[in-house]
């Protein structure tokens, strides 16, 4: 009724073989030194699991498929010796769950996740995610604000905005560390650019990086995620730059030049000629 097409962002008919496993204890691989040896519980007994993700710690809560068990793509889990070792199940990460792209590292449950139980009741009742397909001429539809509008009106329900300060300043100080110069202002009419100082990079707490994987954004660092989560929420595009990296006090607007490519946060490259 809105005109925005609406899906479930996840079919969970293939996941019914994956439940709630718990990292009880994660050791160095004795014949490997990239893969950790686990103790993983399943709700009912304890089993060994070689696993090569490098963020696998003892205490997750983790969807653990176990041997029989089959992942989207028809792939079967089978009982296997990995370099000596045996190994009865599989950490799953969200890649193999068919839930996004990430596969650098296994998914990590809530803390609220019980142990033995299905992997699909968790997923519906702590991260049920809608899709929605925005069609060009509706781009204030770019967020979660601009949606809760429309879903605001349409039910008649008060929209929570944000609670945002206006903060005034009397003088303009960035200027001193950065300056702003645009190719062409009709091609960007508007560029703000400010400085924070006295901040630690490091990684995002559970909350926000759940958050921005539920919708499937990679967590790299604090203020990275934190520039994410502010434009996925208000769609406001922002950009976080080390300043010590810039190597320049300018920085400049401009379109791509012919043949030229970047490579993005998410390690690909791009092109971005005209």
């Amino acid at each position: 009724m809105l005109g925005l097409e609406a899906g479930h962002g996840l079919d969970t008919s293939q996941l019914g073989d994956i439940i709630i496993g718990q990292v009880k204890e994660c050791t160095k691989h004795p014949n490997a030194d990239k893969l950790s040896l686990c103790k993983v519980y399943d709700g009912k007994d304890t089993l060994q699991i070689v696993c090569g993700a490098f963020n696998v710690k003892t205490g997750q809560k983790i969807a653990f498929a176990p041997v029989g068990a089959v992942l989207p793509g028809a792939i079967t889990i089978t009982k296997a010796k990995i370099r000596g070792e045996e190994s009865l199940g599989m950490i799953c990460s969200e890649k193999e769950l068919g839930i996004s792209e990430e596969h650098d590292g296994i998914m990590v449950l809530n803390k609220v996740a019980k142990v033995g139980t299905s992997f699909i009741n968790y997923w519906h009742n702590y991260s049920e995610v809608l899709e929605l397909d925005i069609t060009p001429n509706r781009p204030d539809c770019f967020s979660h604000l601009g949606v809760a509008r429309d879903l605001s009106v349409k039910t008649g329900s008060k929209i929570k905005s944000p609670e945002n300060q206006l903060r005034s300043f009397q003088k303009n100080e960035a200027e001193n560390w950065i300056r702003l110069k645009f190719e062409n202002e009709n091609d960007c009419p508007r560029y703000i650019a400010g400085i924070v100082k006295n901040v630690k990079v490091g990684p995002s707490p559970r909350w926000l990086k759940d958050r921005l994987e539920s919708i499937g954004q990679r967590s790299i660092n604090n203020l990275v995620d934190i520039s994410n989560y502010v434009m996925m929420d208000m769609g406001h595009p922002t950009h976080i730059f080390d300043y010590d990296k810039l190597g320049s006090k300018e920085i400049l607007i401009r379109r791509g030049k012919k043949g030229e490519k970047i490579t993005t946060l998410d390690e690909v490259e791009r092109k971005i000629s005209p």
